[in-house]
């Protein structure tokens, strides 16, 4: 099979064989089978010589900076031809496809990939997504597309939502669709009515969680990891129409790795011709009507970044959570605050909702105060559990690892909310303190839950400090109630 892997792949029974080899197979050779979508070097000779170091290289970036420019557009336009017909079947399921279009998503100049995006706008979304390379080029996909491929994207996802929201990498384009679509009527419609069927194993699930949180607290590393944001918003790229009579002038400033004149607009070993451009530019067949090659009907994108969102962001997360997800998410958190303050992912929802933000604008503050009362109401609840005699022990939420850190992460809001005694961080610190803690400070202040009596303190208004300063006095060492709250929060990021 050496040297034919590209052609290969674009048969439908050979693709299975092909990715049955590629998973069984060492680093070694699944980088000399990616390596011949890179150049012809690497289907002919034992060692490829594009980049002077024999073997194959590990990954198109390293590739690419060993060349210079020139032959760097070589290298795409090549790699444009073996996968743009790839793309256009639709065989998306090998592991080693996705890395490829992963790559050439990544690297390729705006002209090459908006011609991929495209017929990956579909279905064949749904066969990528289980792959770190595949999620990485699906959100490429909807990050670059335009309006009408993000809403055939959207479309297809239909009855996978939930199914993508607990996969480990099935979830980061669920991400991308909820921040670039500017459609949030079809993004209630299609994502969030099915997230909300299964919203508490959402909420409770490592990766499910995610997806809520990204709308209730975007971009926050604790939440998300820098390695998979730079998945979930992969760099801009800037198409520049071609120049009239040039037809391969178009990678200019789309791209630092290609810089050549000569790394046009490729469908085959070379440019694209230029009537076949002209058609394009006009969006419409050569006789007017259909065409059996989809890329003849596609139109050129307009002169700008690919796929540039106009909604301002907020906007856009306050109108998704405003079509009942945010008063569904408030409504679960008030009635399970138990169960998700004691799980390891639920208590991050709970205090991210209690925190209010886009959500008390979206719900209401009535409903942030509910989820406050019913975590007050936890709290107030005697050590060794409130359930009666004959139900289980619980380990009270003050005192669990989990709600314990989510809750002081909380308080500690309130030190440094706007909108003063209103901001809903402040309102919890005053509902938990005024609903639970007052008049328990001995109690708590020698546990675990003293690192959120300290919270509270830093947190609370000046009339409920004065009080727990009163109440505290009386028990922390020397009376200095601003020396203990200092030794729990100089660990305030933990």
């Amino acid at each position: 099979m050496k040297g034919r892997i590209p052609e290969l792949v674009r048969h439908p029974s050979a693709a299975h064989v092909i990715d049955e080899l590629y998973s069984a197979s060492g680093p070694p050779a699944r980088n000399a089978m990616a390596a011949e979508f890179y150049g012809r070097e690497y289907r002919l000779f034992e060692g490829g010589t594009l980049n002077g170091v024999a073997g194959a290289p590990a990954s198109l970036a390293r590739l690419l900076a060993g060349v210079d420019a020139g032959k760097a557009g070589a290298i795409l336009q090549h790699m444009a031809a073996a996968v743009l017909p790839i793309v256009e079947k639709k065989l998306v399921d090998c592991a080693l496809v996705h890395r490829v279009l992963a790559e050439f998503m990544a690297l390729a100049p705006a002209s090459l990939v908006a011609d991929a995006v495209g017929p990956l706008s579909g279905e064949a979304l749904l066969h990528m997504v289980h792959t770190r390379e595949g999620a990485a080029a699906a959100c490429a996909v909807l990050a670059h597309g335009s309006p009408k491929d993000r809403k055939a994207a959207v479309r297809a996802l239909k009855g996978h939502v939930a199914r993508m929201a607990l996969d480990d990498w099935g979830h980061l384009p669920l991400i991308t669709a909820l921040s670039v679509v500017d459609d949030t009527a079809l993004l209630r419609k299609f994502i969030v009515t099915e997230l909300q069927k299964d919203l508490l194993e959402v909420v409770q699930h490592p990766t499910g969680r995610r997806v809520v949180l990204q709308l209730l607290q975007p971009n926050c590393n604790r939440y998300l990891p820098p390695a998979m944001q730079a998945i979930v918003h992969p760099p801009e790229k800037i198409y520049t129409p071609p120049a009239a009579g040039a037809a391969g002038a178009e990678c200019g400033a789309e791209e630092p790795h290609v810089h050549s004149p000569g790394c046009g607009h490729a469908h085959g070993d070379g440019a694209e011709p230029e009537a076949k451009r002209a058609r394009r530019a006009k969006g419409r067949a050569p006789d007017g009507g259909g065409s059996e090659d989809e890329d003849a009907v596609r139109p050129l994108p307009p002169a700008g970044p690919l796929g540039l969102s106009k909604k301002d962001p907020t906007v856009r997360r306050t109108e998704v959570l405003g079509g009942g997800l945010g008063a569904a998410l408030a409504a679960l958190c008030a009635a399970e605050a138990g169960v998700l303050l004691r799980s390891a992912h639920g208590a991050d929802v709970v205090a991210e909702v209690a925190a209010g933000g886009v959500l008390e604008a979206a719900a209401s503050p009535a409903a942030v105060d509910a989820v406050h009362a019913a975590v007050a109401a936890l709290a107030a609840e005697p050590r060794g559990g409130g359930a009666g005699a004959a139900a289980p022990a619980q380990e009270h939420v003050l005192e669990s690892w989990h709600g314990s850190r989510a809750l002081r992460r909380l308080a500690l809001q309130g030190s440094e909310a706007r909108g003063g005694e209103e901001s809903a961080p402040r309102r919890f610190v005053a509902a938990l303190w005024r609903g639970a803690l007052r008049g328990r400070c001995a109690e708590w202040a020698s546990t675990h839950a003293a690192k959120v009596l300290a919270a509270v303190y830093a947190g609370a208004g000046p009339e409920d400090r004065a009080e727990i300063e009163a109440e505290l006095g009386g028990v922390v060492e020397k009376g200095d109630v601003g020396a203990w709250a200092a030794r729990f929060l100089a660990h305030s990021k933990a």
